[in-house]
């Protein structure tokens, strides 16, 4: 089959991004011809290994581009999509605005737009894409840490909002999702997102992910690794409050946690304030190399962020037969089996968090046997040949 699959911008590396590479490489193995398309690449992101033999194009610039309104423009690159793909049975979008260039370029030929749909956009949709931070945000008896948080988030929003291309680009957004012939979410989760914003229906297609390299597991002291970020939904303020609780209140001083993606940020001064300065250990930016060692290698992996799409981390850690301690909403909860290959938790109750954290810190046989039940459940269901089997019967056999 001649598929195209769109991403609006491969020059910065996340899991979407991610998941472009794996399925074009997947779908390019199982004899379909395949074209990437994007309006920005940057090979510096990526190990050269990762494009080898996959075709791409970059969507420049329209050459009347700055003559045209911006709803034009936007469109614009549809046409341009168009063209450089040339006739293709399907064309497979990512990322915003992608669906609304695949719809454009699609028209007068004979294919179908599929959207591969990560998450509604959160900055036309923050609501429904985060319900539950939402929810949080609307509670008046809100606790500090969350109130912080869920005001960052509405304000973010607000400021999104006022910005002068807003409604232009949510109206067109909303204009091309009824033209889209399937939609599939990342998730159960996602999908509801998607009809609460779009007033579409989505069908789950759960992710997976490749095999991981095999690690060398130094014997040292124990951790759990946390990989984060300083954004709103991935709930740091959340996780360092029950730490708080886990540390001076469980008498857990032995914790140790490696965290990625907050050196630098302002969650290095909360860490002092809660005075965990010896337990949580900001690592720098790791490479993919770094990054598998430190889940392969860790007693547990911490996952707790707040309306998670869907979370590739906890299949890293399954993969590697960690156990994880995961979020009850978002994803999340789709992949880990509470009692079974980790645990469970509120991401908005640091003191569940805490409880289940010290638990688990405190049996690592425990943590070794929901590890292996882990590592039997990726194989059995979350690798990305089970993700493109899942993929090819909704999306390319019908």
């Amino acid at each position: 089959m001649r598929i195209a699959l769109v991403h609006p911008r491969l020059d910065h590396r996340g899991g979407a991004e991610n998941v472009v590479c794996w399925m074009a490489r997947g779908l390019l193995k199982r004899g379909h011809d395949v074209i990437v398309a994007t309006r920005y690449f940057s090979l510096e992101l990526w190990n050269e290994k990762d494009w080898a033999g996959i075709p791409r194009v970059v969507l420049g610039k329209g050459r009347l581009d700055r003559f045209k309104l911006r709803a034009a423009r936007k469109r614009g690159v549809g046409d341009r999509l168009r063209r450089a793909i040339g006739p293709r049975d399907v064309i497979i979008a990512h990322n915003s605005p992608a669906p609304m260039w695949a719809v454009v370029a699609a028209r007068g030929m004979r294919t179908r737009v599929v959207w591969f749909c990560e998450e509604p956009t959160a900055r036309f949709f923050w609501q429904e894409t985060m319900p539950h931070l939402a929810a949080a945000a609307a509670d008046p008896d809100r606790p500090a840490w969350l109130r912080a948080m869920a005001d960052r988030a509405a304000d973010r929003s607000a400021k999104d909002e006022s910005g002068p291309n807003f409604a232009i680009d949510r109206e067109l957004e909303r204009d091309s999702a009824p033209r889209i012939d399937l939609t599939l979410a990342n998730s159960a989760f996602t999908a509801g997102n998607v009809a609460r914003a779009y007033g579409i229906r989505a069908r789950p297609c759960l992710l997976g992910m490749p095999e991981p390299a095999p690690a060398a597991v130094a014997r040292g002291e124990p951790y759990v690794a946390w990989v984060t970020a300083p954004i709103e939904h991935k709930n740091a303020y959340g996780f360092l409050e029950a730490l708080q609780i886990a540390v001076h209140e469980f008498g857990a001083r032995d914790l140790r946690v490696r965290a990625v993606g907050l050196r630098g940020s302002a969650f290095e001064g909360r860490i002092a304030e809660l005075a965990l300065g010896g337990v949580v250990h900001c690592e720098s930016r790791l490479s993919d190399a770094d990054l598998n060692e430190l889940i392969a290698g860790c007693r547990l992996l911490a996952y707790p962020p707040i309306d998670e799409p869907f979370g590739l981390l906890p299949l890293h850690a399954m993969a590697h037969a960690r156990a994880v301690l995961a979020s009850s909403t978002g994803g999340p909860a789709e992949t880990v089996i509470d009692g079974v290959t980790g645990a469970l938790v509120d991401p908005l109750d640091p003191r569940a968090i805490a409880t289940r954290l010290v638990d688990l810190w405190r049996a690592p046989e425990r943590c070794d046997a929901l590890g292996a039940a882990g590592r039997a459940r990726y194989l059995a269901n979350f690798t990305f040949d089970h993700f493109l089997d899942r993929f090819e019967a909704l999306a390319l056999r019908n």
